[in-house]
Order: structure tokens, then C-alpha cells, then sequence
């Protein structure tokens, strides 16, 4: 049997040069990243069998995990509270802040969609903080996912995070009946990019699937014959230390290691493998977002300044850690070895059973001789422990000591581990608190940057791809459609025309509209807010998180806060309420007041926006003496008075003058029936006079043939006579 040949495949066609020269040259960009990538997967791997205790007997003091397990809940815990708003806020443009809110509300919607086949956004981010905090980086994709009618596609979808499916059919044809956006955790040695100095400068990024053979077939039909499945878990396949392993716990199973690049430079995602010379697949830009790669800037705790490869928190501390395990495992043997242990005279009788004897349990004595004359103490002879304790004792001063330093490595401090003295004063135990939250302040930044950054690429998918149907089914916001508000626009013209006519004949004016439609017809329609939002969401919106919203908060310090902005709030009121009053104050400073002294207690964005919206208070004026304010009520009686005696006669004038104006209608229309009548008269008349004339013409007609009848028999009575008379 001869060599197989891959570059043909039952038809299909042959590999050209240029794809072979593009294949190649990934090749070598993908290889030159993984080795950048080595170290880095070597020492997180190392730093995730710690942390996951895969090698107790070497670890006996797990402080990377106690590590973690202490910081993670100070960097997210909770859902973020996301606002969106225009990025210029002072325009005012109702089309951009209905925008604004549709994103903010699909987001929102998206974060906790309640569906059980979504990943959930808050796994993902726990996923990324513990993946930062022990390996060393953390990464999530994210995903759009669409069903159009039918179940037989998605336009676009990136099905297991590899490319996007191509549907059948026209786009305009189809039906999308379901679509989404979520994150997929990316684990540490499944993502590499290309080099660049800085993030914003890297040219590509790329994801490692391990595929078996029905998900190749799946995934690229024919192509899939030439992948050899050439990967397994352990030292039976190709899964070496620092590169990319195989599935966890997939022993028996063989994959093919895929590649799934994005291009920025070309705008393009491939699909290939380091054993084929055929691209597998090539999508042009999917998702079409301005940063065109679907992860934000991998989250990281350590910042290099040499490189964006990373390097695990592990690293330094190791060799703390590694002291502490050798502290650690020295105790552990000298506490084995603290045991009574020893011998004991073989001829005093019964002493064997008094050692091993329970407690409160009398044995009888057989040698009474031999016990008064030495005694017991002089039939044993036990194992000097004494020297044991002293080295003991130093073992666990310089294993504390040793957990001190990697506190002070990692910023922990005694409140965080909640290991406060009883004796320490508050302003030690504030000093502490505040020199450990400084640490944490760091990295909880880092971790509002990611989550902001993610959610901006997930609104730029909202507002790019998401049809009207599934923005109204997740926002639940009441704008009409753009036939519905056209239809409002005409009914409101049809009625103010219908009014001018009215006034202009005196009648009565037509009922009016219901404020539901005048409303309708000034709301921005569903047509107008998706194309703005598809203009350029990236500038014309700014996405942020409400502050230390992912954060849990202690119940008490969260009473505590609630307590001193009451106190805050009081304190201004009671404080700029003289102000105001006698007009050292003016409404607008004590606004701006408001305003800066909400952004400090944190109230939240909400809060700050009411305030905004809110018109300035009006200063309180001053109370008016009991005579003069007597008169005014008087004043205000009679004009009161003189009002209604002035609208009765303005009612009478009308009165007349309709009852007037119906007087002259009726004359004019009596004076139109007598000109009416007259003119058909008139046309009666002439009528008769061309009749009688008819008649005479007829008359005459008649004559003229009578008399003409009458001459022509003369002529013929005379032509007979002279006949006659010739004969």
C-alpha cells in the first residue's frame, strides 16, 4: 500500500502555493509563540497542582491556596451594577439617551439571562479572577450565538468558539428567532498571542481547541481526513511539559490540536493545525467590532514592563513557600515524634499492664518487695523528649515569622485574614486595614477595568447585531415601532387641521387626543434608536460600573456607611437651609454642593443623575405681615370678582355676536334664494322666447312650402292647357 497523499482529497481541490506560503508562515508565528509561552505554561502548571493540592506530600503548608482563597472575594463577588450613558451628556439628545438605555438594559438582561445552556457572566469572571490570582492570567471570550427560525443555522455564530457559521440562505430571508452574547472562560495554556511590547500593539491573538474526530468532521467535513489525531492526556501522546495539554481526565481519548487565529492586521480568523498545509477555514471578520478581537486585554495581576507574557503570583513567594512546606513538614516529624517511649524492668510483674492500662484503672501488684525497695520510677527508663520541645517551639516561631513575610509579599494584612488582637488598639487595627486595602484597591481596579472592557465588547454586539425583536423582549422598554409613530405623527396633524378648520367656521373644536398618542409621536421610534446605535457605539457611548458594586460588603460597615450619609445629608440641610434664605447661598452653589458631596459619600450614579435632572431649590421667602397679607387677599378677591363679571360679559358679547352672525347667514341665504329664483325665471323666459321663435320659424317654413306647392301646380295646370290646345 503506498503512501497516502493529503494534498487532494476526493475531489476536492488541490493546495495553491500561496495557501501553502500563508500555512507555513503560521505556522512559524505560532510556534515562535508557544516557546515565548513555555515558561509561563511550565509555572502556572506548577502553581495550579498546588493550588488544586495534586501533591499534598510535598505541600504541606498549601499557602498559595489560603492566599486566594483570601483575596478573591475582595475582587468580585457580586453582579456589577452597569450604567451606559452618552458620552455627550450635555447635548441632551433624547435619541442618544434612549440609545443609551436600551444598552444598559440588554446588558443587564445578558449578565443574568437566567438560562441554564448560557455560562453564567459571573462564572466566567470568578473563572478569570482565580485564573489571574493562580496561574497567572485570565482570559474570556466572548461569544454570539444566534438560532435562526428553523434551528438550522446562526447568522453569525461562533459555535464552539471557533469560527462563525456560514447560514444558508440570504440574511434578508431568514428569521432570527433567538440570539445572545456571553463569555467562555479560556483556560491558561489554551491562549497565546503574537509579540508586541504592549497590548494595544498585539497583531494577533489565537485559541487552542483538542477536537476528536466526529468534532472535526463536524466542524470542517472533508478537511477533517487529513488531521491525525495525534494528542492524548499523559506521556502516552504529545502532551509534554510546557506545552498545551490535552483535556483533563480524558485518559483513552485521542485529539487533534486546532488553531483558531484572529488576525487583526487582515481582519480575518483561521482555522488550521500544525500537521495539514491546508487551511481548514477563513471567515472575514465576524463580529466586525472596532478592536476586532473578542476578549479584552487578558486580566493580570503581576504588570511586567518587559513583556505581556506572564508570570504566575506564585513565583514571588516560591521561595517563602517552599521554606514554609520544609518548616512545616520538620514539624509534623517531631510531633510524631513526641511519644512516650522507653523500657522498663522485665522483673518487677504487672508494670507492662499499668502502661498500657486506661485510665482510672488500679492493677494489682505481684513484687510489693521490689516496689519498696526502688519504686517504679526506678523500673522504667524513658525516651528524652525535653530536647525535642525547644526546637519545636523555634519551628513554629520561624514558621510565623516566614507566613509574615509572604503577607508582607502579597499585601495581606491581619484584618484581611481576620488574625486581629484583642489588645491592639483601632488605630493599629485601622493602620492595618487601610495598608492591606491599598494592595486591594490595585488589584480590584484591574478588576473593574476587565469587567468594563467586556462588557463594551458585548455592547458593541448588541448594538450591531441584535435584531429589534430581541431588544425589545430583553429591555421590555415601551418605544413604538417606526409604522406606529408614523401613524401617531399623521393622526396629530389630521387633528390640528381639523381644529384650525373648526375655529375658522366657529364651531366647536374636536375632542382631544389621548396623551398616550402625543407621546408616542415624540418618543424616538425602535428604527431610529437601533441605526444610531449602529453608527458608531463605540464613541457614542461609555459604559461604567457603579463603584465597589462587585464587591461584597460587610453588613455592619454597610450599616455604618448608611448611618454616616444620613448624618452627612442632615448636617447639609441643616447647614444651607439659612444660607438659601438669606441669599448668601444661591440655588445653583448649593446644587453643585449637593452633587460633589453625593460623589464623595458614593451614593451611585443614580443618585447623581436624579440630582442633575433635579431643578435648583428655590430660596425660601420670607413671611408676610398678617395686614398686608389681609389686603392682598382682598386684592385678590375683587380681581377675582372683576374676573368673572368680565368673563360673563365677554360670554354676552359672544353671545350676540353668534346671534348676529346667524341673522346675516339667514338674510344671506333668503337674499341667495331670491337671486336663485330670479336668474331661473330669467332662464325660464329666454327658454319661452326661443320657443315661441321655433314656433314661428316652423310656421313660416310651412307657409313658404304651401305657397311653393301651390305654384308649381299652376304651372303644371297651365303646361296641360297649352298641350290640349295644340292638339
Amino acid at each position: 500500500m503506498g503512501k497516502m497523499d493529503f494534498s487532494v482529497d476526493e475531489g476536492r481541490t488541490p493546495v495553491s502555493e500561496k495557501e501553502k506560503k500563508l500555512v507555513n508562515s503560521w505556522k512559524k508565528k505560532i510556534t515562535s509563540a508557544e516557546k515565548r509561552h513555555e515558561d509561563f505554561w511550565k509555572l502556572a502548571k506548577a502553581a495550579t497542582e498546588i493550588y488544586e493540592a495534586e501533591k499534598k506530600t510535598q505541600h504541606a503548608f498549601n499557602v498559595l491556596y489560603a492566599n486566594t482563597e483570601t483575596i478573591s472575594p475582595y475582587l468580585y463577588s457580586a453582579s456589577p451594577t452597569i450604567f451606559c450613558r452618552p458620552r455627550n451628556t450635555e447635548s441632551g439628545n433624547p435619541l442618544a439617551l434612549a440609545a443609551s438605555t436600551v444598552i444598559q438594559k440588554a446588558l443587564t438582561f445578558l449578565i443574568d439571562p437566567n438560562t441554564p445552556a448560557i455560562p453564567s457572566f459571573d462564572d466566567a469572571i470568578l473563572y478569570d479572577v482565580l485564573s489571574a490570582l493562580v496561574p497567572g492570567r485570565g482570559v474570556s471570550w466572548v461569544r454570539y450565538d444566534a438560532v435562526v427560525s428553523g434551528g438550522e443555522g446562526a447568522e453569525p455564530e461562533v459555535t464552539e468558539g471557533q469560527e462563525v457559521e456560514e447560514s444558508e440562505g440570504s440574511p434578508e430571508a431568514e428569521e432570527v428567532s433567538y440570539e445572545t452574547t456571553y463569555l467562555e472562560s479560556v483556560p491558561f495554556d489554551r491562549f497565546l498571542c503574537g509579540y508586541a511590547e504592549s497590548w494595544n500593539k498585539v497583531p494577533w491573538i489565537g485559541r487552542i481547541y483538542f477536537m476528536n474526530r466526529a468534532e472535526l468532521e463536524e466542524h470542517f467535513g472533508d478537511a477533517a481526513k487529513e488531521i491525525p489525531l495525534d494528542y492524548t492526556e499523559g506521556a502516552g501522546g504529545n502532551t509534554i511539559e510546557g506545552k498545551a495539554a490535552a483535556p483533563k481526565d480524558s485518559e483513552g481519548e485521542t485529539f487533534a490540536k486546532v488553531y483558531q487565529i484572529w488576525d487583526k492586521t487582515t481582519r480575518k480568523v483561521y482555522m488550521l493545525t500544525l500537521s495539514a498545509d491546508r487551511m481548514l477555514k477563513t471567515v472575514d471578520d465576524p463580529l466586525e467590532l472596532e478592536g476586532f478581537f473578542p476578549i479584552a486585554e487578558p486580566l493580570c495581576f503581576m504588570r511586567k514592563l518587559t513583556t505581556i507574557v506572564p508570570t504566575p503570583l506564585y513565583e514571588q513567594y516560591r521561595a517563602q513557600a517552599e521554606e514554609l512546606n520544609r518548616i512545616s513538614v520538620r514539624i509534623n516529624k517531631l510531633v510524631g515524634a513526641l511519644k512516650v517511649r522507653g523500657f522498663y524492668d522485665d522483673q518487677m510483674q504487672g508494670i507492662d499492664h499499668v502502661l498500657t492500662a486506661d485510665d482510672n484503672t488500679f492493677i494489682p501488684a505481684a513484687n510489693i518487695a521490689a516496689l519498696q525497695t526502688g519504686g517504679i520510677d526506678r523500673a522504667l527508663w524513658l525516651v528524652p523528649i525535653e530536647r525535642i520541645i525547644p526546637v519545636l517551639q523555634q519551628l513554629y516561631i520561624q514558621r510565623e515569622q516566614t507566613k509574615q513575610i509572604i503577607y508582607e509579599i502579597m499585601g495581606i494584612s491581619d484584618v484581611l485574614r481576620g488574625a486581629v488582637r484583642a489588645s491592639e488598639s483601632a488605630t493599629a487595627t485601622n493602620t492595618k486595614a487601610e495598608s492591606g486595602s491599598r494592595r486591594l484597591q490595585k488589584m480590584q481596579g484591574y478588576t473593574a477595568q476587565y469587567v468594563c472592557r467586556l462588557l463594551r465588547i458585548m455592547s458593541e454586539i448588541v448594538a450591531s447585531r441584535f435584531s429589534i425583536e430581541t431588544l425589545q423582549q430583553m429591555t421590555e422598554l415601551q418605544f413604538p415601532r417606526a409604522a406606529q409613530k408614523q401613524q401617531a405623527v399623521a393622526a396629530i396633524q389630521q387633528a390640528q387641521q381639523q381644529a384650525q378648520l373648526a375655529q375658522a367656521l366657529g364651531q366647536q373644536p374636536p375632542a382631544p387626543l389621548p396623551p398616550e398618542l402625543m407621546q408616542m409621536a415624540q418618543m424616538p421610534s425602535w428604527e431610529e434608536i437601533t441605526q444610531f446605535m449602529q453608527q458608531d457605539p463605540a464613541r457614542n457611548f461609555t459604559i461604567d460600573l457603579e463603584t465597589d458594586s462587585t464587591i461584597a460588603t460587610d453588613k455592619q460597615a454597610e450599616q455604618e456607611q448608611v448611618t454616616e450619609t444620613l448624618n452627612s445629608l442632615a448636617q447639609f440641610g441643616n447647614a444651607v437651609t439659612p444660607l438659601l434664605q438669606t441669599g448668601l447661598l444661591q440655588p445653583e452653589s448649593a446644587k453643585a454642593i449637593m452633587l460633589s458631596l453625593s460623589k464623595k459619600l458614593r451614593l451611585g450614579r443614580e443618585v447623581d443623575e436624579a440630582l442633575q435632572a433635579q431643578p435648583a431649590p428655590q430660596p425660601e421667602q420670607a413671611k408676610e405681615d398678617p395686614a398686608v397679607a389681609a389686603k392682598a387677599a382682598a386684592a385678590q378677591q375683587k380681581a377675582e370678582s372683576d374676573k368673572q363679571i368680565a368673563d360673563i360679559k365677554m360670554q354676552t358679547e359672544v353671545m350676540k355676536a353668534e346671534a348676529l352672525q346667524q341673522t346675516l347667514a339667514l338674510k344671506q341665504q333668503v337674499e341667495e334664494m331670491k337671486a336663485r329664483h330670479e336668474i331661473e325665471s330669467q332662464q325660464r323666459d329666454a327658454e319661452k322666447q326661443q320657443w315661441q321663435q321655433k314656433m314661428e320659424q316652423i310656421s313660416q317654413m310651412l307657409a313658404q312650402q304651401h305657397t311653393q306647392a301651390m305654384n308649381e301646380s299652376q304651372l303644371e295646370q297651365q303646361a296641360l292647357g297649352g298641350s290640349d290646345a295644340a292638339v
